[in-house]
Formats: C-alpha cells, structure tokens, sequence
C-alpha cells in the first residue's frame, strides 16, 4: 500500500528521499528486533523444590 502511493508520487526528489526513507525504517525494524531477541535471558525451567519455596512465600505453603 505504501509503496504504491510511493510510486504515484510525481515529484522525483521526493520519491527519492521517501524512498530513502522507507529503507532506513526497514533497516533499522530489522535490527531493533535482533536486539530485542538478544535480550530475552535463557532461563531454566524452575524444579519442584523452587515452586514450592516460591507458593510458600506467597502464602500457598499449606504448613499452617
């Protein structure tokens, strides 16, 4: 969609610059998401002895 209101712009320099633009947002769209995906922690799953630790500070412990 974009494109095509791109490519029925009549003056040249701005569809050149627009253009220009449109690659810049795609760029940097890429980029912002291999940076997201390289934050995310590789965290293991939590064992029995830690959920029940976890449901006992919360109050679910069931020791009364």
């Amino acid at each position: 969609m974009l494109n095509e209101r791109v490519d029925a712009m009549t003056d040249t320099a701005e569809q050149a610059a627009t253009l220009q633009r449109l690659d810049w947002c795609e760029r940097y769209s890429l980029d912002a998401t291999r940076r997201r995906s390289d934050r995310v922690p590789n965290v293991k799953p939590a064992g029995y002895s830690g959920l029940a630790e976890f449901r006992q500070r919360l109050g679910f412990g069931g020791h009364r």
